[in-house]
């Protein structure tokens, strides 16, 4: 690890503020910061109150890789106090996802979210890359409170991570050939299946890469790394998200 990083953690260990700024993420989008949020995809119009569109929801890392919709009737919406006091991103489960320009991100990538679905049909679509079906968490099943989800990247994968519609959770996963995971509320469990390395080109919130397959769901803060972190800054991560959103 870089030693620069090692220092970091160690002080915040120490008591100082953790930032995911800290770990140079490809991507970082936190709901509860409105200053990030706009209800054009020019981001020339803030969002101010509950119920505005989201047309852009802005990246905080340095690499400008904000999620944006064109689309008005596809844009999801800006939610007050919806945990822990703080704002979350909610789409419709009909049409409506955010998505980064097509541009090269990962082949190997680590998505941490949180997140709480509210409804859930089979063949939906949680999160995909630009590439459709790179990257993808595909609904299998739901009965309330139960949304089972797949991880599948062409082949799909045996092991499923179960949602909760009653409750928001601190999710992760970790696409890396045959040593792919998911991680619920720091709890991990290995997917058999080989999920392959092919490059993502991006990341899609909602929905399936090519936009369609859209999930009911909030989205509160969801954070992008071209590759796994160490073990150490993974906890420092959930940590951080367990803290500030209250997750288990």
């Amino acid at each position: 690890m870089n030693a620069a990083l090692l220092s970091k953690s160690h002080r915040r260990r120490l008591g100082g503020v953790f930032s995911p700024l800290d770990l140079s993420p490809a991507l970082w989008l936190d709901a509860s910061d409105i200053t990030t949020l706009f209800t054009d995809s020019a981001k020339t119009t803030p969002v101010t109150s509950d119920g505005d569109v989201v047309g852009a929801w802005a990246d905080k890392s340095v690499n400008g890789r904000d999620v944006l919709q064109t689309v008005t009737a596809k844009k999801p919406l800006y939610k007050t106090g919806i945990q822990n006091g703080l704002a979350s991103i909610l789409g419709d489960g009909v049409d409506d996802c955010l998505s980064t320009a097509s541009v090269a991100t990962a082949t190997t990538p680590f998505l941490m979210y949180v997140a709480r679905p509210l409804s859930g049909v089979s063949g939906e679509y949680v999160h995909d890359g630009k590439s459709t079906v790179s990257f993808g968490g595909f609904v299998s099943s739901y009965a309330s409170p139960n949304v089972v989800i797949k991880m599948i990247t062409g082949p799909l994968a045996a092991q499923t991570v179960v949602m909760s519609d009653a409750a928001f959770s601190n999710y992760v996963f970790r696409k890396n050939g045959a040593s792919s995971y998911y991680r619920k509320d720091g709890t991990q469990t290995n997917i058999v299946a080989d999920m392959g390395t092919t490059e993502i080109n991006g990341l899609v919130l909602g929905a399936r890469g090519d936009g369609t397959l859209s999930t009911n769901m909030y989205f509160s803060e969801v954070i992008l790394f071209s590759d796994a972190p160490s073990a150490d800054n993974i906890l420092l991560l959930e940590n951080y998200m367990k803290t500030k959103w209250a997750t288990p």
